[in-house]
């Protein structure tokens, strides 16, 4: 990588660093997941006031440093005002971008995962219901990162699962009724979820619309979702919490 170069990316986070910086954790699509160091930018007079806030789309100089990149030069190209006005919206954007940091591999080309992002929080200011956009955003996060569950057989021992509602987030997919005997810690993936977890993965989540789909149905998607990806990457996300007790 060059001493100095361009990145266009989405922030996922930024923490103080010092008195007056910030480092700020970026979503780009040519280099995947990078740190870079703010320097001054919690000034009251800084030239990035304001331009560095999560889920803002920016693009940026940076500077190779020693051990961490210097962000030099921002401009805003999205900032997703309607997020910020909006606290279900908020919540869901900051599971979002908790969730694309845990699922994006550091300085590697993450398009895929960078254009899901971007679609995602676009969806949420155009204003489409943002349970939606995340359940669409969990299933093709997951499918772009090769974690895909399996559900067309048993993951046991490879046997139908047609009429089996069982499902393992620790083997990695659905489990037929008889293997469900041996087997511990089942969980109840329903026929309407798993419907519904299909239509999401074709569809995507900005074309989806909740009069389609029945609260139950949603509901344990949202639980089978919520173990599965806490098994990857082997922690709940703290976000998500925040979301189902607002949703309450």
């Amino acid at each position: 990588m060059p001493a100095l170069y361009k990145a266009e990316g989405i922030i996922l986070r930024t923490r103080p660093l010092g008195e007056f910086d910030k480092i700020i954790t970026l979503l780009s699509p040519d280099i995947g997941r990078i740190h870079a160091v703010a320097r001054g930018s919690r000034r009251l007079k800084s030239s990035f006031m304001g331009k560095l806030e999560p889920s803002t789309r920016i693009r940026g100089l940076v500077a190779r440093g020693k051990n961490l990149d210097i962000l030099t030069q921002v401009q805003v190209i999205e900032f997703f005002p309607h997020i910020r006005r909006d606290l279900k919206s908020l919540f869901a954007s900051a599971y979002l971008l908790e969730l694309f940091e845990a699922f994006t591999p550091f300085q590697e080309n993450s398009a895929s995962q960078y254009n899901l992002l971007r679609k995602g929080l676009a969806a949420i200011q155009r204003g489409v219901d943002p349970e939606i956009v995340c359940r669409g955003c969990e299933i093709k996060l997951i499918w772009v990162s090769g974690y895909q569950p399996e559900l067309g057989h048993c993951v046991v021992c490879e046997g139908s699962v047609e009429t089996s509602e069982n499902f393992s987030s620790r083997l990695g997919g659905a489990v037929c009724d008889m293997c469900s005997i041996r087997e511990k810690n089942m969980e109840h993936f329903t026929a309407g979820a798993r419907s519904l977890y299909n239509r999401f993965l074709k569809a995507g989540s900005g074309s989806m619309t909740g009069e389609s789909m029945e609260r139950e149905n949603m509901e344990n998607l949202d639980e089978i979702l919520s173990s599965y990806l806490a098994g990857i990457i082997g922690r709940p996300f703290s976000a998500s919490r925040f979301m189902k007790e607002f949703g309450r």
